[in-house]
């Protein structure tokens, strides 16, 4: 554990203090963590590291926690959360600001931190303060031999949905040029191949390729504004542990973003659940002439179906809550209920029959 005593601010309004967490408070700050995450994502929950707290008149209104790896070079802000009554306030901009400052003093050259793509609360914070979302080229170009320390450390390894954010404090970063989104999603598509046993690629590719093409075709119906794909890169490699262990597939691939670097998800709600809702009626549609035999491949095809079934469109909690499932729920839950009981019923004739 590393904590600086000696930085302390205080800010206006109400005079919040935030400083680093007493002994005493240990309990009171782990509670609070607890009640800010969802529940499959208490397990790994943790207090280890430096932890500032924001207090108002002897209340706890949140905290962050910061670690370091690579010999000290870089700062991880692993968590940061506040309670219910301090949102709106400013209150972990604040502690934000602080962990960023404290991490610098301590010597780190680069700042990093996990976030949810969806989550543009926190990601746009980080945006402000100078981070950006990076890639997995950008990451091995950036930390090199640090690389899977970086990973490890930020928990960056088998999540889903989640971007690494990244500042170097005293120079640029190396910044990848912007492509054309075809390309990633190329590379997604190859590594799926790769990684996924006994699936040959032209199915691969008609089925991924009939979702993202619902998907995109969802969204401009719903908006006009400027949407990207990107790639969930350590979705890949949980593909690729998956696969190796129990020889079946797990659809890590990825979503439509706006392209905008910071962005409102609520002014995106719509867009985004329609297009998540075209993309899993579309795999529901084939699972369907899948089970008519309207399609032939059944044995060829049925897993791969019966896997985005499951995944993309049962689960709306986390780590899947990036899938279709959690932006369709996020937008209505008459629209996710009735596109749900469609995937269950579809799942379970492809794996009966």
């Amino acid at each position: 554990m590393f904590i600086d005593r000696s930085i302390t601010a205080h800010y206006a309004p109400g005079m919040i203090e935030i400083a680093p967490m007493d002994p005493g408070q240990k309990q009171a700050v782990y509670h609070l963590m607890k009640r800010s995450f969802p529940l499959t994502m208490r397990p790994f929950l943790s207090l280890k590291g430096s932890v500032l707290t924001a207090r108002e008149d002897g209340k706890l209104l949140g905290a962050v926690i910061l670690n370091r790896c690579c010999r000290g070079s870089v700062g991880v802000i692993s968590w940061i959360f506040t309670c219910r009554e301090a949102r709106g306030r400013g209150v972990a901009q604040k502690l934000l600001e602080a962990g960023t400052d404290q991490l610098a003093k301590l010597g780190c050259s680069d700042l990093i931190a996990v976030v949810e793509g969806d989550n543009t609360s926190s990601s746009n914070r980080f945006a402000s303060l100078g981070f950006y979302r990076t890639n997995a080229w950008e990451q091995v170009r950036n930390f090199s031999t640090r690389l899977p320390s970086v990973l490890l450390h930020s928990l960056h390894v088998f999540d889903i949905g989640f971007f690494l954010w990244h500042k170097r404090i005293s120079e640029e970063p190396y910044r990848s040029p912007d492509n054309p989104p075809i390309l990633y999603w190329l590379f997604m598509l190859a590594v799926l191949f790769v990684l996924s046993p006994g699936i040959s690629l032209p199915v691969l590719g008609i089925i991924l390729g009939i979702r993202q093409g619902a998907a995109l075709l969802g969204y401009r119906l719903a908006s006009r504004t400027p949407v990207t794909y990107r790639v969930w890169g350590t979705g890949l490699i949980l593909s690729g542990v998956i696969s190796l262990l129990f020889g079946s597939f797990f659809p890590a691939v990825g979503s439509l973003y706006p392209e905008k670097s910071s962005w409102n998800y609520n002014q995106y709600r719509k867009a985004l659940g329609i297009s998540a809702g075209c993309a899993a009626w579309a795999v529901i549609l084939i699972a369907a002439l899948l089970v008519l035999e309207i399609v032939p491949g059944r044995n060829s095809a049925g897993p791969l179906t019966a896997a985005l079934l499951f995944f993309d469109i049962l689960l709306p909690i986390f780590p899947f809550s990036s899938f279709s499932s959690g932006r369709m729920l996020r937008y209505s839950r008459i629209w996710y209920g009735i596109t749900a009981a469609a995937a269950a019923v579809m799942m379970v004739l492809l794996v009966s029959i």
